[in-house]
């Protein structure tokens, strides 16, 4: 986790980034490390699309991943990823009540964002 923090650190002054390092950041690593490596992809429009897709286009019909999909809400939230928002629509929109919460926050940063 070190070195991969020192890494980012180090990507975050350069003006190119090694895309596929941080995404697999962003599948595999803890809420700290995908922070930055999201800070680093939303100079990116594509990489930004991309990211989106990634944190909340989560197959989850159970609720299995809600608190995974929670944290990637607040992390989109943080972030200003308003291209988030396609994927956010639908999960604002999930009657299911085992998914309230994840369709709460996801109308809260909708809301935050005039969507």
């Amino acid at each position: 986790v070190y070195i991969k923090t020192e890494i980012l650190k180090a990507m975050r002054e350069l003006s190119s980034f090694d895309e596929n390092f941080l995404f697999s950041i962003m599948e595999k690593e803890d809420l700290y490390l995908k922070k930055d490596a999201l800070a680093i992809l939303m100079r990116d429009i594509d990489a930004r699309i991309k990211a989106a897709k990634l944190l909340l286009d989560i197959p989850d019909f159970w609720g299995m991943k809600n608190k995974m999909i929670l944290e990637n809400i607040s992390l989109v939230q943080e972030n200003g990823l308003k291209e988030a928002a396609d994927f956010l629509i639908p999960l604002s929109k999930n009657l299911f009540f085992w998914k309230s919460r994840v369709r709460r926050k996801a109308r809260e940063v909708l809301g935050e964002w005039n969507v």
